[in-house]
């Protein structure tokens, strides 16, 4: 935008900025608009103000609403943000550019920490929250934004929602701590991907420390042989080391490792002071800058294709039938509700149940979208998935109430119907191994949801991402079916990541993914493998591994099964499953591999359950069942009945459980189980 003076602003327009406290946006306004440094972007002023309209009730009733604008005003920053900027050594910015950028950053984050009578943290620190002048020179932005929206006490919970992943460090991504440390992190992946582009951060970010610094500054010295002046060749290589040393120490695992922003300045500054003078060139060469997206496009490419043709056209359910089925997604069908949207039950006419989940993201793509679900709904079928049925999307403005006014509020609606399971998530079902499900149920589930994720993985070429217990469904006979498929086609490769760290608990996330937003089915892997642990032994289990090691977490979960074991199983039993479960146990540890490459794959996973189905000594004689196969003689208009005797063939009592494949078509007289 320009003002009356000429001058250019950038405005930033809030989005769904119903809820948000007046005052409190008015107060943190002032105390961020305080806040003057040349390496930090000036916020201007804001707009905080609300428009009269008439709107229509789905009744069809006409009412006053009020429609609220809310926007921020910053000073425009001519070049853009960092991000396309970043690119290998080879090409793009020279190093006395990318030097100033670097040191830039750490002035302005200095303060921010001890520049102020109360630091503030940025939490989102990425290259594009750093924005650069004609000169050249750094500014960061959206330092502000997240206290603006949400307030301090909610930082913690909603960074998910506002902050960047590649940019969390280790603490924050398994125990959600915030210390002055985090931006420290943030600003290690910066400084790298400046130095090297975001390629080669990618493949040096497993280096060593002492390997990434040589590697970095071996590249570098081979592209600064081209700088005539010897004493100027010198110190460009010695900042390089400094820069890369310091990045490298700022990327440690230990937080308390980290440097303080303060010694880092002082650093730079003193390598700044050997620093030849130099003329800054603005860079208007578009040619020789590199965008760091290509990753993106390339990610994006492979999770939109589809089949191209297909043969069967899914069945046709409007938003307006999901309304009706759902009653008006009234509260008393709502089942449950997740950071995706809530779901709620839907009843046709003909009693058949059905589960309605309607989400809150909207889709990138209608055309794409439509292809998928058709994929989705055609070709995806296996019984340990959940069967989609439809999806449809809507766009329209509704009237909601706020602070005791109408408001209108545009919304895009995406919905989804699918299976619906009686006995819902498995969540509700873990507990540790003292109590609660027993072990062959467990192991039924474990082995259930591993080939289920292999059809995935091997059949339809399927990545998940949000495999977690919420999202795996248990039927009637506590089959498990993995859940929400669905929502890496629907949102794309950018919704997708930046969804998956405010889809729920951090510790589903690989540290591939924490450092470099890496996608791949070893994410998967390494989910699945936190989701076993739960099974075996509880929700919190997998934090034991923070505080013992591998050897020692598995004799402490198999000292547990082993004891309630022995109250159900003997001799050979028992043996082997207490070798099914240590097997287990191995197997969800190699899944939480930090490295993704010594992570097992499904098949693999899928064959070693396999084997240890072998342990176990077929109990098959212990019942004598008799018939082995019912068979029913069609009579019109007549009940049908078929006798199964069971007998006890050993000294022990046998419990005994009649299931049906089709359980809605027969009527089984008590006892249908007993001992």
């Amino acid at each position: 935008g320009a003002l009356e003076n000429g001058t250019k602003v950038a405005v930033k327009v809030l989005r769904d900025m119903a809820a948000l406290d007046d005052k409190a946006f008015r107060d943190e306004f002032q105390n961020v608009a305080r806040l003057k440094h040349q390496n930090i972007v000036q916020l201007l002023g804001y707009c905080d103000e609300s428009e009269k309209i008439t709107v229509e009730l789905d009744d069809g009733t006409k009412t006053p609403a009020e429609k609220i604008h809310k926007a921020l005003c910053f000073e425009y920053v001519d070049n853009g943000s960092l991000h396309k900027y970043i690119s290998d050594e080879n090409q793009g910015l020279e190093w006395h550019i990318r030097f100033k950028i670097i040191k830039g950053i750490c002035e302005g984050l200095k303060h921010l920490r001890v520049g102020l009578n109360k630091p503030l943290w940025h939490l989102d620190l990425k290259p594009d929250n750093i924005l650069l002048d004609r000169g050249m020179t750094p500014k960061i932005a959206d330092f502000g934004i997240a206290r603006l929206i949400i307030g301090d006490e909610k930082t913690r919970k909603t960074i998910n929602c506002v902050g960047t992943c590649g940019y969390w460090p280790p603490e924050f991504v398994r125990f959600q701590f915030i210390s002055e440390a985090f931006d420290i992190f943030s600003l290690g992946v910066i400084i790298t991907k400046i130095m090297i582009g975001t390629k080669g951060y990618n493949e040096c970010a497993t280096m060593q420390p002492r390997n990434l610094v040589k590697h970095v500054h071996n590249n570098w010295k081979k592209k600064l042989h081209e700088v005539v002046n010897l004493r100027e060749r010198e110190v460009y290589c010695q900042q390089v080391k400094t820069c890369i040393e310091i990045a490298s120490k700022c990327l440690a695992e230990d937080r308390k490792q980290r440097p303080r922003i303060q010694d880092i300045v002082v650093i730079l500054r003193e390598a700044d002071e050997t620093m030849v003078p130099q003329q800054i060139e603005q860079v208007t060469d578009e040619e020789s800058i590199l965008s760091s997206s290509e990753g993106d496009a390339e990610a994006s490419a492979k999770i939109n294709t589809l089949i191209n043709h297909l043969s069967i056209n899914p069945t046709v359910l409007p938003l307006d039938k999901l309304r009706e089925i759902t009653n008006n997604f009234s509260e008393d069908r709502l089942l449950g509700e997740g950071r995706f949207g809530r779901v709620y039950k839907g009843i046709f006419e003909d009693g058949q149940i059905v589960a309605v989940k309607l989400l809150k993201y909207a889709v990138e793509d209608n055309e794409v979208f439509r292809h998928t679900k058709n994929y989705l709904i055609d070709v995806v079928r296996h019984k340990n998935i959940v069967q989609l049925l439809e999806a449809v999307t809507e766009t329209r403005e509704e009237a909601t109430e706020h602070n005791g006014k109408i408001v209108l509020v545009k919304r895009t609606r995406v919905a989804n119907c699918s299976e619906y399971f009686r006995n819902g998530s498995l969540e509700r079902y873990i507990s540790d191994e003292s109590h609660g499900l027993d072990w062959c149920t467990r192991y039924r589930i474990i082995k259930g949801t591993c080939d289920g994720l292999r059809y995935l993985h091997k059949e339809v070429n399927i990545i998940h991402v949000y495999l977690k217990p919420s999202n795996i469904l248990l039927d009637e006979n506590m089959v498990p079916k993995i859940g929400d498929i669905s929502m890496t086609r629907f949102l794309g490769v950018a919704e997708t990541k930046r969804t998956i760290t405010s889809f729920g608990t951090m510790e589903h996330l690989p540290p591939e993914f924490v450092t470099k937003q890496v996608i791949s089915k070893k994410f998967d892997i390494y989910s699945l493998g936190i989701i076993i642990i739960k099974v075996m032994a509880g929700m919190s289990a997998h934090s034991l591994l923070h505080d013992m090691n591998s050897k020692e977490f598995i004799e402490l979960v198999l000292g547990g099964w082993s004891k309630r074991l022995q109250a159900t199983s003997k001799g050979r039993s028992l043996d082997g499953y207490c070798q099914q479960v240590k097997k287990c146990l191995e197997i969800a540890l190699e899944c939480m591999e930090a490295d993704m490459h010594r992570r097992p794959s499904i098949a693999n996973i899928v064959e070693m359950l396999d084997e240890t189905e072998t342990l176990i000594p077929d109990n098959g004689d212990l019942l004598d069942v008799h018939p082995m196969e019912l068979r029913f003689i069609f009579r019109p208009k007549k009940h049908i009945s078929c006798l199964l005797q069971l007998h006890n063939e050993e000294d022990d009592s046998v419990a005994f459980r009649l299931l049906s494949n089709s359980p809605k078509r027969y009527l089984t007289q008590r006892p249908i189980c007993g001992v």
